[in-house]
């Protein structure tokens, strides 16, 4: 079963302090209990998408070799609060 759930936050340092706050704890929670990630979306997610190393990606519009792309650098795990939008490398 897949679930998707998206979330769209630009710019978490503007948020209110008390509202701040509660993303990150939320942020947080969700990260820990993540432990594998499958995106889908058109266009590459290199510098978009967001997820940590071993999470995927399927370029709806890609062509061979920019269809299917895997999350090969940036943070170290699923459970890691840095992740990053670079490191996504085409299959």
């Amino acid at each position: 079963m897949e679930i998707k759930i998206p979330i769209v936050v630009t710019r978490a340092d503007v948020l209110p302090e008390g509202i701040r706050q509660e993303f990150q704890q939320l942020v947080a929670a969700l990260q820990r209990t993540i432990t594998f990630l499958n995106y889908q979306g058109t266009g590459s997610p290199e510098g978009v998408v967001f997820a940590p190393r071993g999470a995927t990606y399927r370029d709806e519009t890609g062509g061979a070799g920019t269809c299917f792309y895997v999350k090969e650098s940036g943070s170290a795990n699923a459970n890691s609060s840095e992740w990053s939008s670079t490191g996504w490398v085409a299959k």
